[in-house]
């Protein structure tokens, strides 16, 4: 089977990453991402992740569009189509609440839906898809789980049959046990005394996280070392908050799953490192702020991680420095296999979704 894939997004990037190395086996897949250049920083980064992963990949730049990249021309995705001949397309989903955006993922799933090619649009979070104002979606939804199920048919009126939860794929290698077995090596390498708790903060890209980053280290106890990660689309400078934290902050912590051997607990908002985290056996606490993620938590009865029982969700400095204070119990881990599908094989069932189905029709 030939498999075109295109993704912009990093957490995108991480699930979508599992299923191409699971379809590459087989198949013959040519990936198109966006890197994180100034100009593509909205949407950008997922470059880097195909290069971390050492995937074969060719940024939408080397196909010579300069344009915007969230106003892709149809005639773009259509030459791709024509170059490529896939028998199916997969892409990531990129965040836009509007729904006007075009990107080479829309660009693509629209070709796709006029030349009766199997599209599958990979969905990493639970609010990362919206309606697009074409009217046209992929052929088939592949979810993280049931609430993000019904949470894109909340949203669009999407048929049920249209959304699969088939799991994140970017948790299907993760393995507790052997992140815990290099813990106490990372931790002396990065002169972490054992008495010591490390804060892992996962920044995003939202106006409010300066703030909630400021309320984390305003919440660390007297022996608490911090780990600021910077989301990858930010290019804020976060020097001054930092200041406050000085001498406390582990500036050469790991990257990637390594960070989870040094961390004791992850404070975020949403991103998907809090599933990663999670999954990986640590606390965690999301900070959602008023109006932030509200249809999700309407529908979810919270934010969905702690819907499940499986983080602590706070609203404000007091919570969060509550929370940080007191004892944030650890993920069940059965919980989280059972809800989230947590069995190694959602890259599996992401793959199995691009197998020849009916063509969508416009909704």
């Amino acid at each position: 089977m030939n498999i075109l894939v295109a993704v912009y997004a990093p957490g995108a990037a991480e699930a979508i990453v599992e299923v191409v190395g699971l379809s590459a086996a087989s198949d013959s897949v040519t990936v198109i991402t966006l890197g994180a250049l100034p100009d593509d920083r909205a949407l950008g980064g997922a470059s880097a992740i195909f290069a971390r992963c050492g995937v074969p990949h060719t940024d939408l730049r080397q196909l010579n569009y300069l344009g915007p990249a969230n106003a892709v021309p149809q005639v773009l995705a259509e030459d791709l189509l024509a170059q490529t001949r896939p028998d199916a397309v997969l892409v990531g989903c990129s965040r836009d609440p509007s729904g006007s955006w075009t990107t080479l993922e829309d660009a693509l799933v629209a070709s796709a839906h006029t030349r009766d090619i199997v599209s599958v649009q990979l969905l990493d979070g639970w609010d990362v898809w919206f309606p697009r104002n074409t009217r046209v979606t992929a052929g088939r939804l592949a979810a993280p789980d049931e609430a993000a199920r019904r949470i894109v048919q909340q949203r669009g009126g999407v048929p049920a049959e249209q959304i699969v939860a088939t799991g994140q794929p970017a948790v299907d290698a993760i393995d507790p046990s052997s992140v815990q077995l290099r813990r106490e090596e990372r931790r002396a390498s990065l002169g972490v005394a054992a008495d010591e708790r490390v804060v892992l903060y996962c920044g995003q890209v939202s106006s409010d996280n300066p703030l909630t980053l400021m309320w984390t280290i305003d919440a660390l106890g007297p022996r608490d070392r911090l780990i600021f990660q910077r989301h990858p689309r930010d290019a804020r400078s976060y020097d001054s908050v930092l200041a406050a934290a000085a001498g406390r902050v582990l500036a050469s912590a790991p990257r990637g799953d390594d960070v989870f051997a040094v961390a004791d607990v992850c404070v975020t908002h949403s991103s998907t490192v809090g599933l990663r985290a999670a999954a990986h056996g640590l606390p965690v606490v999301n900070v959602l702020l008023d109006g932030e993620l509200d249809d999700v938590r309407r529908l979810c009865g919270g934010y969905p991680l702690a819907a499940l029982g499986v983080s602590r969700e706070v609203h404000d400095a007091r919570a969060l420095a509550g929370a940080l204070a007191g004892n944030v119990p650890r993920p069940n881990a059965a919980l989280l296999r059972e809800r989230l599908h947590l069995d190694g094989r959602a890259a599996e069932r992401v793959h199995a979704l691009l197998q020849p189905f009916p063509p969508r029709v416009r909704i």
